[in-house]
């Protein structure tokens, strides 16, 4: 199944999921809302009323029975007061009854209305009558418990408009049940939410383990000991999903046109070899090993493209540590890009070396290589000495171009800063000059990037010299993009990867030799 589909699979599922828990958690929501309107708008609002029904009638009744026994006029507010709350309060129950909802209590309430005006019209009326015409029996029979059947009326108002208020209760505990059910209802949705959220994150990241990450890394592994052990010549075997198999294939597609192009350039150095061991050796003895560089607290990363050949006005070396000094590595041009230049580079170092070789310091020993130029009136040679530091990095810039130190800290899309190991003295020449020692602090994880001229003055699709800014700002990208990766690894990374973009942003970067040198500092 393609990544895409799989997508498409999960997406849908996900999306029913989902579509299925708004669907409970809506209906929930629903009934939550039609059950708290009701209590809100019917149910409360009979129940208030029918306790202010049962409070105002029992006011009437006390206040009837005062008056019966006391004959005072005063005690019979109570009951005025009674009588008008109590037919208010008897009118909302109706109300609410007529909106809908509660016709169940219709019967009780219409027998209670007509309770309340029995009692009013056949005990209470008849009794304040009584009281002030002084008519004892009548009294009697309407206020002992053993009186007429007038007296029991108010008894049957009580109990009908208890019924009535039992009734709601049960209507407003049936109505909580079901917001207690649709709150638990959500209350699982929530969980199963959380639990679906978990269960989708936990399998997506397998799925994507599976398909995407670790097809990924396979192929990664491969295309490493390509370039890691030379090894051309076993095919890349990608798989994974039809879209990494797709990548895979390109990666495959592009090492055999490598491998092509590695087959020419094989026999043309071949021939070269065979036609022309001189020119192929000073070759090989201006372009050091780049395993050779150690120089203490650095890992070192070389890559370098020749204008005419497979020689270049371009050198570089280690100087072996003796008799106390670390290793140093050198690195010059010559003026020209010719065999003329790569026989003055040759000479130059070879007798650079050899000075450095015997024990002396990098100034004495340039001032001493002067001396081949005696015969070469035409000639220059830049070049630049470092001496590994405990802290950095001692060097000599003979007229060269200033090497970048790229700190650690820079952003690769903010303004670089970059520290410049500006010349210390003239280029060298026939005319001869003084230098000068300086140091410079490297700090872990910051980089030390040495270049020829060829690099920076090159010229892009404008005509103009790339200059050391865009250098500067390439080496913080690639010191940000392999911040994972080995010392060795990072070191070799930034070197390729600045000649890589130098090619891109410069197409005529082989009219002139270039070479470019990483040191990271561990």
């Amino acid at each position: 199944m393609t990544l895409r589909a799989t997508g498409r699979l999960v997406v849908v599922t996900v999306a029913l999921l989902y579509l299925a828990l708004a669907l409970g958690v809506a209906i929930s929501f629903r009934d939550v809302a039609a059950a708290r309107a009701r209590m809100t708008e019917q149910l409360q609002p009979a129940q208030d009323a029918v306790a202010e029904a049962l409070v105002s009638s029992a006011d009437m009744e006390r206040s009837l029975l005062a008056f019966a026994r006391d004959g005072d006029r005063s005690t019979l507010a109570p009951f005025v007061l009674g009588r008008s709350y109590s037919g208010r309060a008897l009118d909302r129950i109706g109300a609410g009854i007529a909106d809908g909802g509660l016709e169940r209590l219709r019967p009780l309430y219409e027998q209670a209305v007509a309770e309340r005006e029995s009692w009013l019209a056949d005990a209470a009326a008849p009794l304040v009558a009584a009281v002030q015409s002084g008519d004892a029996a009548t009294v009697d029979r309407l206020t002992t418990p053993a009186g007429g059947p007038e007296r029991y009326a108010f008894g049957k108002l009580r109990t009908d408009l208890r019924l009535i208020q039992y009734e709601v209760g049960r209507l407003i505990a049936a109505d909580t049940a079901v917001v207690t059910a649709a709150n638990r209802r959500l209350t699982w949705a929530l969980v199963v939410s959380a639990l679906a959220v978990g269960a989708l994150a936990v399998g997506g990241y397998a799925l994507l383990q599976r398909r995407v990450l670790r097809p990924l890394a396979d192929l990664g592994g491969q295309l490493r000991h390509l370039a890691g052990e030379n090894d051309t010549a076993t095919p890349l075997a990608p798989h994974g999903p039809p879209e990494i198999a797709a990548v895979g294939r390109d990666a495959e597609r592009l090492r055999q046109h490598l491998v092509g192009q590695i087959d020419v350039a094989a026999q043309a150095n071949e021939a070269l070899v065979d036609e022309r061991p001189l020119v192929a050796a000073l070759g090989s003895y201006l372009q050091g090993v780049p395993a050779d560089i150690q120089l203490p607290g650095f890992a070192a990363g070389v890559a370098a493209v020749t204008a005419a050949g497979v020689l270049s006005g371009d050198w570089w070396g280690v100087v072996p540590a003796s008799a106390g000094r670390p290793p140093l590595l050198v690195l010059g041009d010559a003026s020209g890009h010719d065999l003329r230049a790569g026989a003055v580079a040759a000479r130059f170092k070879a007798a650079l070396v050899a000075s450095l070789t015997s024990g002396h310091e990098p100034t004495e020993a340039l001032a001493t290589a002067v001396a081949g130029f005696a015969d070469e009136p035409g000639c220059f040679v830049s070049c630049v000495v470092l001496i590994a530091a405990p802290d950095g990095l001692s060097y000599v810039n003979a007229g060269h171009c200033p090497p970048l130190v790229v700190r650690a800290e820079a952003a690769p899309a903010a303004d670089v800063a970059a520290a410049q190991l500006a010349p210390t003295g003239p280029i060298v020449s026939m005319l001869g000059g003084t230098w000068t020692q300086a140091t410079i602090d490297v700090a872990p994880g910051e980089a030390v990037v040495l270049f020829t001229d060829g690099l920076v003055e090159a010229r892009g699709a404008g005509g103009l010299e790339l200059g050391w800014e865009p250098i500067a700002a390439w080496s913080a990208q690639l010191l940000h993009e392999s911040a994972d990766d080995a010392p060795a690894e990072r070191a070799q990374y930034l070197a390729a990867g600045v000649l890589d973009r130098a090619r891109a942003a410069a197409p005529e970067l082989r009219r002139d030799d270039v070479t470019v040198i990483a040191l990271l500092r561990t």
